[in-house]
């Protein structure tokens, strides 16, 4: 995780992101690497550490934006039930999330379920 952490420097992630869109293999490592991640819920505050620099990151684009979006849309696809993916989802009362980390919410694709959910609440409104 610290390696790609761009708190600081964003080089490796940057060339990490740039290799997962160049080949699935790593994408897919990549996506693995956060399900492992995610499976240890001692370190669920170092991934909501991760996931607020990955956003700040996406927000200055030092990073490519869309690569974050696939990487992350198949990490909550795995563990939409993690507390870091929900607290990206859904927000945390506990702490406040930036700028940053509210708009790559808004651009992750929330899982089907979660979809028709918002779909039939609006239909009732």
């Amino acid at each position: 995780m610290a390696l790609l952490d761009p708190h600081g420097d964003p080089f490796l992630l940057q060339v990490m992101l740039e290799a997962a869109h160049n080949d699935k293999e790593v994408e897919e490592a990549l996506v693995n690497g956060w399900s492992a991640a995610l499976d240890n819920t001692s370190v669920h505050a170092e991934c909501r550490r991760l996931i607020d620099g990955w956003a700040h990151a996406r927000a200055e684009n030092l990073v490519r934006p869309d690569q974050v979006i696939a990487i992350l849309n198949q990490v909550i696809r795995r563990h939409l039930m993690s507390v870091p993916i929900s607290a990206l989802l859904f927000g945390d009362p506990a702490a406040a999330d930036g700028e940053a980390v509210i708009a790559l919410r808004r651009d992750l694709i929330l899982p089907a379920q979660l979809r028709r959910f918002q779909v039939e609440s609006s239909m009732e409104s």
